[in-house]
């Protein structure tokens, strides 16, 4: 769930149970008229709103202790919907650098699991992009080690592993001698997975 649809959930979910005829979330503080609580998102405030209720039934310390809540579950749905978010761009960014090289590029995120790989190692290996996430995730699959073995390496030890003389195998089989380069992914402090960049150096041996 996105931005949008966290905002709008929160907004319709403090209109229900505060009884009012208005709720949004606000990224400017509102007037003292309304009542409000206060969040916090990617180190940015916004406010959860509501106003519009009877006067004949005006907001008492139960219904502020409600908002409260309210806020602070909030506050870390919106915090996970734009972490969320970041990392879609990222993939997105990610898909568009590296559809147009030559060499091959498989993202695999901390478990080990593969959730990307560009056109040029679909050629490479013989696999789809969609064949690779499947293949992968079998509990009994080996193909496909010498590709997911140096990117748990890189997770585990947090560097870099070079190799200028690897042998991968396409899907059919056959060998074919490779330069890699596996890295590991770090997102907001922690390591969340591996690139492994691959190139085919057939031609020169």
């Amino acid at each position: 769930m996105g931005d949008a649809e966290v905002t709008s959930a929160l907004a319709r979910r403090a209109s229900a149970l505060l009884r009012t005829s208005e709720a949004a979330v606000a990224s400017e503080e509102p007037p003292s008229e309304s009542m409000s609580a206060k969040m916090t998102v990617q180190g940015e405030n916004r406010w959860l709103v509501v106003s519009g209720r009877a006067r004949a039934e005006p907001f008492d310390g139960a219904d502020r202790a409600l908002l409260d809540a309210l806020g602070a579950v909030g506050s870390g749905a919106l915090e996970n919907a734009s972490l969320y978010e970041q990392r879609q761009r990222q993939q997105e960014r990610l898909v568009a650098i590296t559809s147009s090289l030559g060499e091959g590029v498989c993202a695999f995120d901390e478990s080990g699991m593969l959730p990307f790989a560009n056109p040029a190692a679909e050629e490479l290996l013989g696999w789809t992009a969609g064949a690779l996430v499947v293949r992968e995730r079998h509990e009994n699959a080996t193909d496909l080690d010498f590709l997911v073995e140096p990117a748990l390496r890189a997770i585990r030890s947090l560097v870099t592993i070079r190799s200028e003389r690897a042998v991968f195998r396409t899907r059919s089989g056959e060998h074919f001698p490779v330069e890699i380069t596996c890295s590991p992914i770090r997102w907001t402090g922690a390591v969340e997975g591996a690139v492994v960049a691959f190139r085919d150096i057939s031609e020169r041996i």
